[in-house]
C-alpha cells in the first residue's frame, strides 16, 4: 500500500491583524484628543478669568414697547383710499373667446336669439399680485344677476366670464369690473332687444 502525503498551507486569519491596527489608530487619534484637553485644562488654570462683578455691561437699549414698534402710516387721501392698485386696461362685450384668448367681436347691441350668451372680456394689470376682481352682471331695473369672482395672477391678467341670456328682460345692461374691496374699476353697457 503506498502512502502520499501531502502539505496544504492554510491562509492565516487577517482579522488580528484588522483589530492591532485599529487599537494602534485609536490610542493614536485619542492620545491626540487627550492632549488637547490637556491643553486647554492648563490653559484655563493659567489664564485669570475675570469675576462676574468685573464685567462691564454696556448701558441698556431702551425699552421699546409694541406700540412704539408699529411703523407710523400716514392716512391715504380719499382718492388714494378707493385705489386698488388695479388697472383695468380692456373691458369688452363679445359673442365668443377665441382659441388665442381674445374677444370674437365687440357688442353693444345684442339680440338675443342670435346671440344667446354674452361674454365679458377684460385685461387687467395690478402693482400687487395676487387679487381679486369680480365682474357683476346688472340687468335692466338695477338687479344683479351675477357676480364672478376672479383672480388677477399676472401681468397683465386676462379673464372672462359670461351670463346667458335666455328668458332675459330687453333693456340696458351693465358689466362692472370691481376691486376685491368693492370699488367700481371700469364698466360697459349693452343692450338686448
Amino acid at each position: 500500500m503506498v502512502k502520499i502525503a501531502g502539505y496544504v498551507k492554510q491562509r492565516e486569519p487577517k482579522w488580528p491583524y484588522i483589530i492591532i491596527v485599529a487599537l494602534i489608530a485609536l490610542l493614536f487619534f485619542g492620545g491626540l484628543f487627550s492632549v488637547s484637553l490637556l491643553r486647554e485644562w492648563w490653559h484655563g488654570l493659567m489664564v485669570r478669568r475675570p469675576s462676574p462683578t468685573e464685567i462691564k455691561l454696556p448701558p441698556a437699549a431702551p425699552v421699546v414697547t409694541p406700540e412704539a414698534a408699529k411703523p407710523v402710516v400716514q392716512p391715504a387721501s380719499p382718492a388714494a383710499a378707493s385705489s386698488s392698485g388695479i388697472t383695468v386696461e380692456k373691458i369688452t362685450l363679445t359673442s365668443a373667446i377665441t382659441e388665442d384668448n381674445q374677444p370674437a367681436d365687440d357688442l353693444a347691441e345684442v339680440a338675443v336669439k342670435e346671440t344667446p350668451t354674452v361674454y365679458c372680456y377684460t385685461r387687467v394689470s395690478s402693482k400687487d399680485l395676487p387679487e381679486k376682481i369680480s365682474h357683476v352682471w346688472i340687468a335692466p331695473g338695477g338687479k344683479t344677476i351675477a357676480e364672478i369672482k376672479l383672480d388677477v395672477s399676472s401681468r397683465p391678467s386676462v379673464s372672462w366670464s359670461y351670463i346667458s341670456l335666455y328668458g332675459a328682460s330687453a333693456g340696458n345692461w351693465e358689466v362692472q369690473v370691481r376691486s376685491a374691496d368693492g370699488n367700481i374699476l371700469a364698466k360697459k353697457d349693452f343692450t338686448t332687444n
